[in-house]
Formats: structure tokens, C-alpha cells, sequence
């Protein structure tokens, strides 16, 4: 068996300890403890398996249609749910394009019924909105511009200002 190489000075193990090596009797033994180990696990999923086979023979007619009808009915209720999930994430994308928010936000928002999602797309919408503003306001970093043409006058009054200007100046 060949020996690992190493430089000198280097540590082989990350924790510092040293390293572990196996011969080739004990790659065996531990491969031969494995297999008998599969083997066990194989065999008691035969026995599983023959166990629920046996019991499904000594069923009489009427119990093999109940367990049929038992199955079909779990097979349905699955179906039924799955389903009502796809609906309600197609109805929660709609939602979420009519908000204007991203698509992507859909697993966020998702909710075992329409109105936690309802709530959920509310709430991430109040959210969203904060973060936007928030991220526009600190890249404009200023004070933002007051209606009207900044001078804090509405239009009338501009009108007003200039009329008194004009008349003070002729006099």
C-alpha cells in the first residue's frame, strides 16, 4: 500500500491531530462489517415486505375493496390539495403583478390559505415600499425640492408678489 505524501512541515489534519491510516486488513474488515450490515437491512425489508403481503392474502374480499377505497381516497385528498396550492400560487402571482410588486416575492408571501396571503402581500408591500423610499431617499441625500417651483409660494401667490413689485417700483 502506498504511503500518502506530504511536505515537510505540513500538518495533514486541519485540527492538528494525526492523521489515520488504514491497512489493507482493515479496509476489509470494515467493508466486510458493511455488507454484513446491508444484508441485515435487506432482509428486514423482505420480512417487511412479505409481512404486508401476507396480511394483504388473508384480507377477505370486502376488506381488500375497503383498503382499495381507503388508498383512492388518501390518493384524492392529495390530489384535492395540491391542487388548491397551485391555484392559490397562480392567484397570489396575479396578486402580486396587480400590487406591482416581484414575482419572486411568491414564496415569500405563501400562506395555507388566500387571506394569510392576502395579509402576507400587505405587509411585504409596506415593506417593499419603505426599503424603495428609503434607498432612494439616501442616494439623493438632500433635501428634496418643495412643491411648486421650490420657492414654497403657490402659484397666486408669485402672481400676487410680482403684481406689488411691479407696483412699488412705479412709484
Amino acid at each position: 500500500m502506498a504511503e500518502p505524501i506530504l511536505e515537510p512541515g505540513t500538518d495533514p489534519t486541519p485540527g492538528g491531530e494525526e492523521a489515520k491510516t488504514y491497512t489493507e486488513e482493515d479496509v476489509a474488515g470494515l467493508r466486510s462489517q458493511w455488507e454484513k450490515e446491508m444484508e441485515g437491512r435487506l432482509e428486514q425489508a423482505k420480512k417487511d415486505g412479505m409481512s404486508e403481503a401476507e396480511r394483504l392474502a388473508k384480507l377477505t374480499a370486502e376488506e381488500k375493496m375497503q383498503e382499495k377505497m381507503k388508498k383512492l381516497q388518501e390518493e384524492n385528498e392529495s390530489l384535492k390539495k395540491n391542487d388548491a396550492r397551485a391555484k392559490l400560487e397562480a392567484e397570489t402571482l396575479k396578486t402580486l403583478e396587480r400590487e406591482g410588486l416581484p414575482s419572486n416575492f411568491a414564496a415569500l408571501v405563501m400562506a395555507d390559505d388566500a387571506e394569510a396571503v392576502k395579509q402576507n402581500i400587505s405587509t411585504m408591500k409596506e415593506a417593499y415600499n419603505a426599503a424603495v423610499q428609503a434607498g432612494v431617499e439616501s442616494r439623493l441625500k438632500g433635501k428634496p425640492p418643495a412643491a411648486g417651483g421650490g420657492s414654497g409660494f403657490t402659484k397666486e401667490e408669485e402672481v400676487q408678489s410680482e403684481i406689488r413689485k411691479i407696483i412699488e417700483g412705479s412709484r
